[in-house]
This record gives structure tokens, sequence and C-alpha cells, in this order.
């Protein structure tokens, strides 16, 4: 049975060439499962190509407008909605969730934002305030606009600002009423948000226990899509900040991250000053997890603690005085066979080179930094030398690095030569910077698909073991550590492509011998690098 990703691939490519009603109305009916795997990449591909055959579906621009707010177009976002409501004879439903929308997408203006006393800035929480405000009072049970409603409020008062468009409303007020709203509704009646408003009705109202208890009643049905979930979490860390309201807010919001983290098609992307406020925190209670996550062990939430250990020893790769272009993290000098217990840092030879080939930067140029790591991050630092290196065009693609003296590095990342099982449905994870920008553990959709290594890999070139995996990952990601379930590293990540015949995207070649092109991304096997790093030390 085709999933939803390649349904999407197979519907996509008829709407560009022979589209019909069929069609139309198949991609019509994807959009939604697309938007709840978060595959915002494909939602935005395939609610484009149907916006200009059905250019007056407002229900169509609200997809295309989700995409585009999850991808961090934000305020491209807000264009096309308001485009959308001026569309003759929108149902008033879906005047709601555009407006809902236009609140999501100013609202992520503000929470974005490092400086929050710039006009525009404030002038965006004013208006998102006033977009949940219109489908509120239009009806004042609509849940997910009361509820966004008071988040805004809060959001800008803890920030300092008094919304023009917030006078007369009383947050506890509202909270209040959407509690009793949701417990007048019918099992039945139910939606898959009833459970996640009313935790962040307590949550507003600081009722933590009835908080985390009707967060184990979302988190735990198998019928949430990771899309809500994700949400959920989102609008607790950005918006309420609740790791910043003691011990209960910060325990909560380390098994939500926990909770999703686990889930197949899920993402974490994390600001580095998260991850260092999150290891700061002690881990959540006994008491609090059995509430949160039911009986279950103290797994799931030492897997996630381990996965921020691991954040804080990867880098962003800064030209100096610039911005990220790269990833790389720190590995023990000892594990490449070198005679000294320092730390070392590993990226790829397309990011940084001796001679600044294959479009990589020269050390001189270019600064480290573990923004995730410390107080308050460490670095950024210079490039004191490059200890060995491998090319990109018939090589392993990595370059091994010192940074200057006084440098103050975190723990080196393990590694380990033992490849995943094929046959064991291998979850793997990526830690890195795409798209310059903060960290981001990439978990979506996290399978191997294939290796070059033992007992049955036929690498082409004897001394490369190729890594393949469907782990997304975008522009930057260059040079970020490949991990198995343990945390361990097993690949440096140095290439991806998606395979889109019809957009000229060709993705890779399978590997042990297929000729088969399809979508992955490569990393080089972390043996080969030091098996390398170790023929170049005895030359």
């Amino acid at each position: 049975m085709l999933s939803v990703r390649e349904r999407a691939v197979a519907v996509l490519a008829r709407l560009r060439s022979r589209p019909d009603a069929a069609a139309i109305e198949e991609g019509r009916a994807l959009l939604r499962p697309l938007r709840d795997a978060r595959d915002f990449g494909r939602l935005g591909d395939l609610a484009e190509a149907l916006a200009r055959l059905v250019p007056k579906d407002a229900s169509v621009r609200a997809y295309y407008a989700q995409s585009l707010i999850d991808t961090g177009r934000a305020s491209v976002a807000i264009d096309v909605l308001h485009s959308a409501l001026r569309i003759d004879g929108v149902a008033v439903p879906v005047a709601d969730e555009l407006w809902g929308l236009i609140g999501r997408a100013n609202k992520q203006i503000y929470t974005d934002a490092t400086d929050r006393t710039v006009d525009a800035v404030r002038s965006a929480v004013n208006l998102a305030v006033e977009a949940y405000r219109v489908p509120f009072e239009r009806n004042s049970s609509q849940f997910w606009h009361a509820i966004n409603l008071v988040a805004v409020l809060h959001a800008a008062r803890r920030g300092g600002v008094r919304p023009e468009q917030g006078r007369g409303l009383d947050e506890t007020r509202i909270a209040q009423g959407i509690l009793s709203e949701l417990d007048k509704k019918p099992k039945d009646e139910r939606d898959s948000w009833w459970s996640a408003t009313k935790a962040e009705a307590h949550v507003a109202l600081r009722e933590w226990t009835q908080a985390e208890l009707a967060i184990r009643a979302y988190v735990t049905d198998p019928t949430i899509p990771v899309f809500n979930i994700a949400s959920t979490l989102r609008q607790l860390r950005e918006v309420w900040e609740i790791h910043r309201d003691g011990p209960e807010g910060a325990g909560l919001l380390q098994l939500l991250e926990a909770r999703l983290a686990s889930l197949d098609d899920s993402t974490l992307e994390l600001r580095p000053e998260h991850v260092r406020e999150m290891l700061a925190q002690d881990e959540p209670t006994e008491a609090q997890r059995e509430r949160v996550l039911g009986n279950v062990d103290a797994q799931p939430i030492r897997w996630y603690r381990n996965a921020l250990a691991c954040a804080a020893s990867v880098a962003s790769m800064r030209m100096k005085f610039g911005a990220r272009f790269g990833t790389a993290f720190a590995v023990a000098a000892a594990d490449f066979g070198l005679p000294t217990d320092e730390t070392l840092v590993l990226t790829n030879f397309h990011v940084v080179n001796r001679d600044g080939a294959a479009k990589g930067e020269k050390p001189g140029s270019v600064e480290v930094a573990f923004e995730a790591a410390g107080e308050s991050g460490l670095g950024p630092y210079p490039i004191a030398e490059i200890v060995a290196e491998s090319p990109l065009q018939g090589g392993l693609d990595y370059t091994l690095l010192r940074l200057a003296p006084g440098s103050k590095l975190p723990a080196p990342l393990r590694t380990t030569r033992d490849l995943p099982s094929l046959d064991s449905q291998a979850r793997v994870g990526v830690i890195g910077h795409p798209n310059q920008n903060e960290i981001h553990l990439a978990l979506q959709d996290n399978h191997l698909l294939d290796h070059e290594g033992p007992p049955s890999g036929k690498p082409p070139v004897t001394n490369r073991v190729r890594v393949h995996y469907h782990t997304p990952t975008s522009k930057g990601s260059s040079g970020s550590p490949v991990f198995d379930v343990t945390w361990q590293v097993i690949a440096l990540h140095h290439a991806g492509a998606r395979f889109d015949p019809l957009a000229s995207e060709l993705g890779l070649r399978r590997l042990n011998g297929s000729n088969e092109l399809y979508s992955a991304n490569e990393g080089i096997w972390i043996g080969s690098i030091l098996d390398d790093v170790a023929r170049q030390q005895r030359r």
C-alpha cells in the first residue's frame, strides 16, 4: 500500500502533466494527511499545484499558508490568507480557519523575535489577538480560537505588551469558560484537540495536576496525529513558556518533548538556549512522569535527555562575523588513533578544507560555535589547523579540525563501528543546523534504508562505506552526526536528494549495485573515516 507521501508524489505528477477532476479531488484529500504527517514541503508543493487549478478554493489556500508558516515564511502566509478571505462566497467555518491561521502566523512572528520591543514585533502580537478575536466573538465556543486568544494575551503580558485589540478581554474568565464548555461536550463529539485544549486551559489557570492528566489522555491516544502533538508542544514552549514557571512546567515540557521524539514522523526543532535550559533542569519526578505518560519506565525521558546532551556537542560552522553555513561535532582524538586525549571537531570537506576546494571555505574564514553548550554557548572559536581531510569527489568528504588553543569544548560524541542490522527496521537520528537555523533534531520518517557495511555490503570503493537513511534534512545539515538509537555516531551526513523526475530531482542511486533512484540521505560510515585518519597518521 502506498504511503501518503508516495501518493502525493504520484498525484502531483498528474496535476503537473494532465490534470483532471479526479486528480484534483485526490490532491485535495491528501492535504490534511500531509499536514498531519508534518510533511510541509510536499504539502506546499501539492497546495501550490492545486491553487493554480482551483484558485478560488479558500481551503487549499489555508493548507498552502500552513505549509508556509511551518517552513519559516509567516509573512508570506499572511498575504496568502488575506487574499483567501477576499474570495467570494467563503463559508464561515473556512473563514474562521483563515483568521485562526492569520493569528498563528502573527504569533509566530512574535515568538520567533529575539527582540520583542521592536515596533513591528509588537504590532504582530496585536494583529494575532485581533485575528483570534474575530471568530471568538462570532462564536465563543470556538475552542481553538478561544484558547489561542488566551495564550497570546498571556505571551503579550509576559513580554510587557498591552495589545490594543485585547481591551475588555479577561484571560482567566475566558479560560474558565473554555473548561465549562469542554466539559459539556458529549464524548462522541470531542475532536482530536479536546484534551489538548483542556490541558492548555488548566495551564492558563496554573492548575498543573489537571493539565498533566489532560495531556496524558492526549499523548497516549494513538489516533492523535503527530501534527497536533507538535503544535501543542510548540504552544506550551514558545507561547506559554511553561518551562520558566517552576519544576512543574519544566517537567511537563520535558515529558512532552520526549513523547514527541519517540513517535514516528516526529521532528524536534530546539533553540540552543532551550537545550541549555532543559539540560539544567532536573528530570521530571516519577509521579509526574506517571501522570503524563502513564505506567511506563524512564526510558523515553532518558533517551530524550541523551539527545539534548548530544545536541550540546553539535556545532554550527560560521563565516567569521557572518551566518551559519554548515554543521560539525566534537569527537575524541583517541577514537581516530591519535596519541592524545584532546577533543577535535569533525565536519565535511565540502564545508571547510585547506584549499577551499569543492565550494568549501578555507579555515581562516571560518569559526566554530557550540551554541547549545555551557551556560550561554561555547565559542565561536577559530580553527588552528586541519588534522586530516579527504576530498568530496572520490574520497570520504570529511575534515578533522583542531580548534585554537584555549577553546573550551563540550564532551565528544561517542562513535561506533557497529552498523544497525538492515532487518531490524532501525531508526537513525540527525542533529544539525539546517537552513542556517537553530539546532534541529531530525527524527521524522527516520529509518535506515541501506548501507554498504558488513556482512553483505558491496561498496564500489573499498575504503568508502556509505549509509542511506530516510531522515529528511535540509541545506546546512552537511557535517551533521548520524546516530543510532543509543546516540552513538554511525556516520557523517554529507548529502541528500529527493526523487522527483518532473522537477528534475533525480534523487540518489540505491546502494549495493542497484540502478534504482530514490529519495534518500547519505552519510559516510564513521568506520571508514576512522580508518582513513589512522592511515594518514601512519604516513
